[in-house]
């Protein structure tokens, strides 16, 4: 018991501190291909492309002992899942987490599609570019957030509004998005 809550404390201090680091993603192209990857990184891609791609994450942090997050500053999200039979110890080796299952862009996260289709854009735009959603649902919470769910390849991809424009897009195997919200 004593272990699990040094190891939940040391999870909430490492998701603190990466709200704080900025850390610059290349911008320059358009990075967001619709049903294929997020700043060049699909879905299922090993741990180690994603370094090489992308360097080291500002932080990261374990959860539940299945897989990992990696944050790159306040635009980038990646998570991935652990090796089967691995454990992770807390400060637990990062080499341990290998496949990409969910990509999220956020925030100041300033690529786009080739239609200009990216964070700040309104829903409008992307109902023109990808049609109706497969499923919208509304934060009962918060009535200022929408969430449209599209299936591309196989895969969910998922559009948060607030006020009708995207705070949030991720792009995720099936139903880990829905997984991650319950």
């Amino acid at each position: 018991m004593h272990r699990k809550k040094i190891i939940t404390t040391i999870a909430v201090f490492i998701f603190i501190s990466a709200c704080s680091v900025n850390h610059s993603i290349d911008q320059k192209k358009p990075q967001i291909i619709f049903g294929k990857e997020i700043n060049g990184i699909t879905l299922g891609d090993e741990q180690g492309r994603v370094f090489k791609s992308l360097g080291e994450p500002s932080s990261s942090l374990a959860f539940a002992l299945t897989g990992g997050r990696f944050f790159y500053g306040d635009s980038l999200i990646i998570t991935t899942y652990l090796l089967p039979g691995s454990e992770l110890e807390a400060g637990g080796d990062l080499e341990k987490f290998t496949g990409v299952t969910n990509i999220e862009i956020q925030s100041s996260f300033s690529g786009k599609t080739e239609d200009g289709i990216g964070i700040g854009s309104i829903r409008t735009e992307v109902i023109a570019s990808l049609g109706n959603p497969e499923l919208s649902t509304e934060d009962n919470n918060d009535p200022s957030r929408l969430t449209d769910f599209y299936l591309l390849t196989g895969n969910e991809l998922a559009f948060l509004y607030q006020n009708g424009q995207i705070i949030s897009i991720a792009y995720s195997f099936p139903d880990v998005l829905k997984e991650n919200t319950e």
